[in-house]
């Protein structure tokens, strides 16, 4: 089976500078797909405290913070970095092929 049989084109990497972010739906799912550092992430867009979009927030280096609550979380694993969020929110691996990026639900 080929690898990318298993990812979803979700969007260009010309759409993301470095520390730039954005929202895409996959699947009924919200996720955010950010740059930092030459580098793709992808997470479930959904603050796990406040229930809000995170792509609204503000990315700095590789944390985003929720513009509601102020929650941090890392965009590398997904974990809180401190309160009020408790709970991880869901990463999903990225695979980028020449101007495209990918991710596995």
């Amino acid at each position: 089976m080929n690898q990318l049989e298993e990812f979803i084109p979700v969007a260009l990497i010309s759409e993301l500078e470095d520390e730039e972010m954005i929202s895409v739906e996959v699947d009924d799912e919200d996720i955010m797909i950010c740059q930092v550092d030459g580098q793709y992430y992808a997470i479930n867009n959904i603050c796990s405290h406040a229930h809000v979009e995170l792509s609204d927030g503000e990315l700095e280096g590789c944390f985003v913070t929720c513009p509601l609550h102020f929650s941090q979380f890392d965009v590398r694993t997904g974990q809180p970095q401190g309160p009020p969020a408790k709970s991880p929110v869901e990463t999903y691996e990225v695979l980028v092929v020449d101007d495209q990026i990918y991710i596995k639900l």
